[in-house]
């Protein structure tokens, strides 16, 4: 049960975020995503920024390199297919709920 008054973490709010910049193209495939950056961008310590990294990399949307960076991953064409696909059953659904 989501209770309203329950806390939300740091991370959460900055995985939520830069998981909006990734989804709105305002940050791009292929495009290294610094700490100092996000850090000044947010006006938070680098910890929040690292484990928030580290679970968009489990998700799918970064890649983190060791001693490189972390760069946003690029939109594979399976990836694209798909959304394409049940884009396309929804609005195929919501033209036949309109209908009746």
């Amino acid at each position: 049960m989501n209770d309203i008054f329950s806390p939300i973490s740091l991370q959460s709010v900055v995985y939520e975020k830069i998981k909006d910049m990734i989804r709105t193209l305002k940050v791009v495939p292929g495009q290294k995503l610094v700490y100092s950056d996000l850090e000044k961008k947010f006006g938070i310590s680098k910890t929040p920024i690292i484990n928030a990294l580290s679970k968009l990399e489990r998700d799918g949307y970064v890649h983190i390199k060791k001693n490189v960076g972390c760069y946003v991953k690029d939109i594979q064409p399976e990836v694209i297919a798909e959304v394409m696909e049940a884009r396309s059953c929804l609005e195929i659904s919501n033209v036949d709920f309109v209908m009746r």
